[in-house]
């Protein structure tokens, strides 16, 4: 018995169908953490990284310089402080998923992105340069004053 078709075509309606239902849960799963709301802890969490590490190296002795103080890093912590406030703003008065989505679309996710890899790259060069910095007060034999056991306390 041979098969018309129009069961082929009822059938490749049906699949077709199917294969677009099961297509999105799999677009809302990849979606759900490109969304603003949920990128922004992230966002915070890496901007209170660099903060501490700055904040860390400052106290440490380990930027000193003039240069490095005032051109390098406090300007990009200024702007990039500007930035996390702007994005905290907008993503605070999102009040539905589907103001969510719009704010995905209309590039806010994009934004929050690239702020993320700007802070990943203030993190890169305060890390290196920390790190640099305590090789050389190594070698000039000041480390001890950064270890963490005290020479009062002593090893016993």
């Amino acid at each position: 018995m041979p098969v018309s078709d129009l069961g082929f075509n009822i059938w490749g309606a049906i699949a077709s169908a199917l294969g677009i239902v099961a297509l999105i849960p799999v677009f809302l799963v990849w979606l759900r953490p490109r969304l603003p709301r949920a990128m922004l802890p992230c966002v915070l969490e890496m901007h209170r990284e660099v903060k501490d590490l700055f904040e860390t190296a400052l106290k440490e002795g380990l930027i000193t310089t003039h240069t490095d103080l005032y051109h390098k890093f406090n300007v990009n912590l200024l702007d990039v402080a500007i930035r996390v406030d702007q994005v905290r703003a907008e993503v605070y008065c999102i009040r539905s998923w589907k103001q969510d989505a719009q704010k995905w679309w209309s590039g806010l996710s994009a934004d929050m992105f690239l702020l993320r890899k700007d802070l990943n790259t203030m993190r890169i060069r305060i890390a290196k340069r920390s790190s640099s910095e305590r090789k050389r007060l190594a070698s000039l034999g000041l480390a001890g004053e950064y270890s963490a056991v005290s020479e009062h306390e002593g090893l016993q």
